[in-house]
């Protein structure tokens, strides 16, 4: 007798090698696709071919940009950024992603936060998971958290309502930055008008966890440091596992007439660390006119490293710089300490660092496209020479749209998978006939 329905013979047994067969070609095509795949490939399971545009104002024309990425443990990603509220100004906006890159329902409302008053310019996370959104607006700096399900934390932070707003010593202060000490602390760095010296300074301010000024930092929570006499700014921040507070950003070099690389450092009381270069300042001249630091990362050696952009031979390069904990360039990094690479025949520049787990820095931007920018990603080796192995001799460019696009953050998941956020200008219909653009939201994935 046959048993019909068994897995020995008959119908029951071909369902089985049909299936077999079926798993088979599954893994098959599986490797084959893998086999394909490079390092600094788009991620094709993450969004439309490895790319997500989101968009927030409902105004035609009005600009939204992603300011920051952060990738989540759990392979979610926090993407923060501006929505232009039109004539009513700007507001501070975080959605999460899942894995694919689909909106997450479960935070906020439908996937993103209730926008606030304010300009998104980065957003940390705590190690509790909470959000931590900085940015500015008319009357100073707005500091915001959120729960981990993308509601304002209004019982532990800025009570009321989860929301801080400050100044920064001096005027027209930007807040540009945000990190968590490892204490719990908030510091905030960016730039202030010093009115006495007739420029902008660097600037910094710590928050307790509950959100009220750090009167053990600085003057009442507060600092304000001229590195080089003129125009100075903080464009980046990192907390050391010691407590301490690094900026990273540009000086006025009167001498060559152009900006250079500055970094200060803060002891835990808010005082520039005077075993950091000199009083607590460096400054890196690239032998160019234009160099600045946008991004930087603390190693687990101590070392730092500064990546953005220095100006040679009339056109912007990518830049990274390596320092010693003292302060000093480390000459074993790049070339004497530096490294430059050229993406494109045109402009490039780096708007942020991210370092890998293996000691590779990645860093993400925008190169020259024609009369436009792409969004550009460009690995490096520890050493501080180009990871040949990503994309094309260490480098990607991404066209995401017809015109400008750019990264202004950068992100490694769990994974390692490498997360970039910026911008695109996506077409619409103007007013009063033809195509326009508008800047949306961008979010782009590289394989490891």
């Amino acid at each position: 007798m046959t048993a019909t329905g068994s897995c020995g013979s008959g119908r029951g047994a071909r369902l089985v090698r049909r299936a077999l067969i079926g798993v088979a070609c599954a893994v098959l095509w599986s490797s084959v696709r893998l086999a394909w795949s490079a390092s600094g490939d788009l991620d094709t399971t993450f969004g439309s071919g490895g790319q997500v545009t989101l968009r927030f104002s409902s105004d035609a024309g009005s600009p939204d940009i992603a300011a920051a990425v952060i990738a989540q443990p759990d392979g979610k990603l926090i993407v923060g950024g501006t929505k232009d509220w039109g004539r009513s100004g700007t507001q501070m906006v975080l959605a999460r992603l899942n894995a694919d890159g689909s909106l997450d329902a479960t935070f906020g409302t439908g996937g993103s936060t209730t926008p606030i008053d304010g300009e998104l310019s980065a957003v940390a996370r705590q190690s509790d998971g909470k959000l931590v959104a900085v940015g500015s607006v008319t009357s100073g700096v707005v500091v915001a958290r959120y729960n981990t399900n993308g509601v304002l934390d209004t019982a532990g932070f800025g009570a009321p309502g989860g929301v801080v707003t400050t100044q920064l010593p001096g005027s027209s202060a930007v807040a540009t930055s945000v990190a968590i000490a490892p204490d719990g602390k908030i510091v905030v760095a960016g730039l202030s008008y010093d009115a006495a010296a007739g420029g902008y300074d660097v600037a910094v301010l710590r928050l307790n966890a509950n959100g009220s000024l750090d009167g053990t930092f600085g003057a009442a929570g507060k600092v304000m440091t001229d590195v080089g006499g003129r125009d100075d700014a903080a464009f980046a921040v990192a907390v050391q596992p010691d407590g301490k507070v690094v900026v990273a950003g540009h000086t006025f070099n009167s001498l060559t007439n152009g900006y250079d690389i500055a970094l200060v450092r803060y002891d835990t009381n808010g005082f520039p660390d005077g075993g950091f270069g000199t009083a607590g300042k460096v400054m890196t001249d690239l032998g160019t006119r234009d160099d600045r630091a946008f991004g930087l990362v603390v190693q687990p050696d101590g070392k730092l490293v500064a990546a953005g952009q220095a100006f040679g031979f009339d056109l912007l390069d990518v830049a990274l710089v390596r320092y010693q904990a003292s302060g000093a360039v480390d000459a074993t990094f790049g070339s004497a300490g530096k490294a430059v690479l050229a993406v494109s025949s045109g402009h490039d520049a780096a708007r942020a660092v991210a370092l890998q787990g293996d000691g590779k820095l990645v860093v993400a931007g925008y190169a020259n496209a024609a009369t436009s920018s792409d969004l550009a990603a460009a690995r490096f080796n520890p050493d501080g020479n180009a990871d040949v192995g990503f994309g094309a001799g260490g480098k990607v460019v991404t066209a995401a749209g017809t015109q400008a696009d750019e990264a202004l953050s950068v992100a490694i998941q769990p994974d390692g998978k490498i997360v970039a956020a910026g911008r695109t200008k996506v077409p619409f219909n103007g007013t009063f006939g033809g195509t326009d653009y508008q800047d949306d939201f961008l979010v782009v994935r590289y394989l490891p």
